[in-house]
C-alpha cells in the first residue's frame, strides 16, 4: 500500500472520529421534533438556529368548553431570504379552525382547502416571491407550518386558533395543553432524534394567559405542571359561581401545560347539554357523569398483563415513575388473581413464560424483577402488544382478562399499533397508564378507546402513588354498559361517538349532536345496564354562550367517528371524502386538508433557503440511546479501518 493512499485513509479515519458529535445534529424526519427552536439546514448541513422571539399561548375557558390560541414569533436574523418549517404539538382532540400570519403591519388570513390543493397554491405562491404559510397536520397532535419568503430582519408572527373541551375524571376537572413533542421512535430507522443529550436544543418559555370561566362553584384550582405559576386572580362572586378566575405568566415549554380545578362539594356536575345555531340548524354537546355507585360485588379473579415500556425516552424520571407504579398495581391484586408482565424496548421479553399467581411468593419475586428495570433503545410496541395477546389466548381459565400499557407512547407507527387493537375489539380490555412530562396522548387514549379501556397519565416530578391508586380502582369498578340515547324527543339527526361507549366510574359521556331546526328540543332519556341493573337518566338543554364553538366541536368529533371507521372498514372508499367535505364547511385542519395564507403582493428580495425545526426534549427526557448508537457505527467504522490499514501494512 503506497503511502499516498495510506495518508489518505488515515484523514478519513480522523474525519469520521471527529463526525460522531456532529452527526448527531443532522436532521431528519418531523417524527424527530419536539417543538422550540427553529433551525435553517444548511447546504452542508450546518444547522443555524432561527431566533423564536417569543411563544405565547391563551386559553378562555367556560364551562368545560376551552377556546385557545397560541402565537409565536420568529425573527430572520440572517442576510438571505429563507423558508422556515416548524413543528408544533396540539391537544389531540383539538379542532384547529383558523391561522393568521402578521409580517410587519400585514395581516393574512388563512383559508382551509384540501391538502394537495393547498400545498400548490403554497408552493406557487413561494415560486412567485410571495409570503405565504401552510398548516397541515402531521398526526391528530402534531401539526406543521411552513412559512415561504422570509426577508433579512423581517419578524414573522403565526397565529394558529382551536378549539377544544376540558375533561371531567374522577372529580376534577382538567385540561392539559402539550408545549413539547417526545420525539418518535420510527421502527427500522437508526436515529430517533437529530440531537444528542448534551447537545439538547434550548426549551422555550412561554408567556401564559389563562381565563377561566366554570359557572358552577369550584375550588382546588391549579396547575400542577407549573405550580411556580402563582395563585389566581379572582373576580366577582365566589359563592355564586359567576366568578372568574384568571392567571397569567412566564412558564418553562419542557413539560405540557396542565390546569386543574374541582367543583366545591354538592356542586359536582351530573349532566349538561348545551345548544348552538349555525346556518339554520342546531348544534348540542352533551356531558353527563353518572353518579358513583357504592355496590359490593363478589370480586372476578383477573389475570392483568402488564406491557412496560423501557425505551431510551423513558430513562430518568419516567422509569422510576414505571417502577413505582409497577410495584403499587402489583400490590393491589389478590391472591386469587394472575399476572404477568412483559418488558420492551428494541425487543421484549416476558417476565415468566406464563401467568404467575399474585400470591406472596409470586408478588415478591416480581417486585425484584422490577426493581432491575433499566431505559434504552428504540420502542418497538407492536412486538409487545402481540406477545401479551398471545399470552391472553394461551390462558385457559375464566379469570377477567386485563392488558395494561405503562409508557410514554414515542413511536411513529401508531396507525399498526391501532389497527391491530381494533382486530381485537371486544376480546379483551386494554388500558393505558402515560407516563412522564410530554406523553403521547392522542396514541394513549385512542388505545384505551379501541380497547374498551381507560387512559391516565402520571406526570414526570409528580408523586404517582395518588394517579395510580385512582387509575386502578377505575380499572377494578363495575361498568355501565349497553348505553344508548332515546333522541326522538329532542329530533336528533345524528349523534356521535356511535355506538356508545361503556363508561367506567367517574368517566363522563360526551356526545356530540346535529338536530333539526324549528322548536326547542325536549330532554333526552340517556339509558344503561349497571351492576344493579337499569340505568335512566333525563337530560335539560341548556342554551349556550353565542360563538361558543358547539358546531365546531361537532364537526371535530363527526370527522373524528369517519376516521375511527378506518379501522374496521378499511376498504371503505367514501370516508376520505365525507372527512374533506366536512374539514371544508367547518374550516378545520384534517388529515386531508389545510389552511394556506398568500400575500397577493410578492416581497421576497432574492432566492429563498430552507429552515427546519428541530425538538426540545421534554423535561426529564434524554437522547443518550441515539447518542450511544451513533458512537458505536463510528466507532465499528474506526476499527474496520485500523484493522485494514493493520493487514495492509507494507513488509519492512
Amino acid at each position: 500500500m503506497n503511502s499516498r493512499l495510506r495518508s489518505m485513509v488515515k484523514g478519513l479515519l480522523i474525519a469520521m472520529l471527529i463526525s460522531v458529535p456532529i452527526a448527531q445534529s443532522a436532521s431528519i424526519e418531523l417524527d424527530s421534533i419536539g417543538g422550540a427552536d427553529l433551525l435553517w439546514k444548511r447546504d452542508d448541513g450546518t444547522l443555524i438556529p432561527l431566533p423564536m422571539e417569543s411563544m405565547e399561548l391563551e386559553l378562555e375557558i367556560t364551562g368545560f368548553l376551552v377556546r385557545g390560541t397560541i402565537r409565536q414569533v420568529f425573527l430572520n436574523d440572517s442576510e438571505q431570504v429563507i423558508e422556515a418549517t416548524y413543528v408544533f404539538p396540539m391537544p389531540e382532540r383539538a379542532a384547529v379552525d383558523g391561522m393568521e400570519m402578521r409580517i410587519g403591519t400585514r395581516r393574512i388570513v388563512a383559508e382551509v382547502r384540501e391538502k394537495q390543493e393547498a400545498r400548490r397554491v403554497y408552493e406557487q405562491a413561494k415560486s412567485l416571491g410571495k409570503k405565504a404559510a401552510l398548516v397541515d397536520r402531521g398526526r391528530p397532535n402534531l401539526y406543521r407550518t411552513s412559512v415561504a419568503n422570509i426577508n433579512p430582519g423581517e419578524r414573522v408572527e403565526i397565529t394558529v386558533a382551536l378549539m377544544d373541551e376540558a375533561r371531567f375524571v374522577d372529580g376534577t376537572f382538567r385540561y392539559a395543553f402539550p408545549l413539547v413533542y417526545t420525539p418518535r421512535y420510527i421502527p427500522g430507522d437508526v436515529d430517533e432524534t437529530s440531537r444528542p443529550a448534551n447537545d439538547a436544543p434550548s426549551i422555550p418559555t412561554v408567556s401564559l394567559d389563562v381565563g377561566l370561566t366554570a359557572g358552577i362553584p369550584f375550588h382546588d384550582l391549579r396547575t400542577p405542571s407549573h405550580p411556580d405559576l402563582g395563585p389566581p386572580s379572582m373576580a366577582g362572586d365566589v359563592r355564586t359561581g359567576i366568578e372568574r378566575a384568571t392567571f397569567s405568566g412566564a412558564v418553562s415549554g419542557a413539560n405540557d401545560f396542565v390546569v386543574e380545578w374541582r367543583p366545591t362539594d354538592g356542586r359536582r356536575p351530573h349532566a349538561a347539554w348545551f345548544l348552538e345555531e349555525r346556518d339554520s340548524m342546531r348544534y348540542a354537546m352533551m356531558m353527563l357523569v353518572p353518579a358513583a355507585e357504592r355496590v359490593e360485588l363478589t370480586p372476578i379473579p383477573s389475570e392483568t398483563i402488564f406491557v412496560v415500556d423501557v425505551s431510551g425516552s423513558m430513562a430518568g424520571p419516567s422509569i422510576i415513575n414505571v417502577r413505582d407504579a409497577l410495584d403499587q398495581a402489583l400490590r393491589r391484586l389478590r391472591p386469587d388473581d394472575r399476572f404477568n408482565l412483559i418488558r420492551f424496548n428494541d425487543g421484549y421479553s416476558r417476565y415468566a413464560d406464563r401467568f404467575i399467581q399474585a400470591d406472596e411468593d409470586g408478588i415478591r419475586d416480581a417486585r425484584e424483577w422490577i426493581g432491575r428495570l433499566e431505559a434504552g433503545g428504540g420502542t418497538m410496541i407492536y412486538p409487545a402488544l402481540e406477545d401479551a395477546l398471545k399470552l391472553a389466548g394461551e390462558s385457559t381459565t375464566r379469570h377477567l382478562q386485563r392488558i395494561v400499557f405503562l409508557t410514554d407512547g414515542a413511536i411513529g407507527d401508531e396507525e399498526r399499533i391501532l389497527q391491530r387493537i381494533a382486530d381485537e375489539s371486544g376480546k379483551i380490555r386494554i388500558h393505558t397508564l402515560g407516563i412522564g412530562s410530554a406523553p403521547n396522548r392522542h396514541l394513549m387514549r385512542k388505545m384505551a378507546q379501541l380497547g374498551r379501556g381507560i387512559a391516565r397519565f402520571v406526570g414526570n416530578g409528580n408523586d404517582p402513588e395518588e394517579q395510580v391508586d385512582r387509575f386502578f380502582a377505575v380499572v377494578d369498578a363495575p361498568l355501565l354498559m349497553d348505553l344508548s340515547i332515546d333522541e326522538s324527543t329532542a329530533r336528533v339527526l345524528e349523534s356521535f361517538p356511535s355506538p356508545l361507549p361503556d363508561l367506567h366510574s367517574g368517566e363522563p359521556l360526551v356526545v356530540a349532536m346535529r338536530l333539526e331546526a324549528g322548536e326547542d328540543p325536549g330532554a333526552l332519556l340517556v339509558k344503561a345496564w349497571g351492576p344493579h341493573g337499569g340505568y335512566v337518566e333525563t337530560v335539560e338543554p341548556t342554551a349556550a354562550p353565542p360563538h361558543a364553538g358547539i358546531a365546531t366541536l361537532w364537526a371535530r368529533t363527526r370527522i373524528e367517528s369517519l376516521m375511527d371507521r378506518r379501522y374496521f372498514e378499511p376498504n371503505n372508499t367514501t370516508l376520505k371524502e365525507e372527512v374533506i367535505e366536512i374539514a371544508l364547511e367547518f374550516n378545520q385542519v384534517t388529515a386531508f386538508t389545510s389552511l394556506v395564507a398568500v400575500e397577493q403582493t410578492p416581497t421576497a428580495i432574492g432566492n429563498t433557503l430552507r429552515r427546519n425545526q428541530t425538538a426540545s426534549l421534554p423535561q426529564g427526557g434524554t437522547l443518550d440511546p441515539i447518542k450511544k448508537r451513533l458512537a458505536m457505527l463510528f466507532g465499528l467504522l474506526g476499527i474496520g479501518v485500523l484493522f485494514w490499514l493493520a493487514c495492509t501494512r507494507d513488509p519492512a
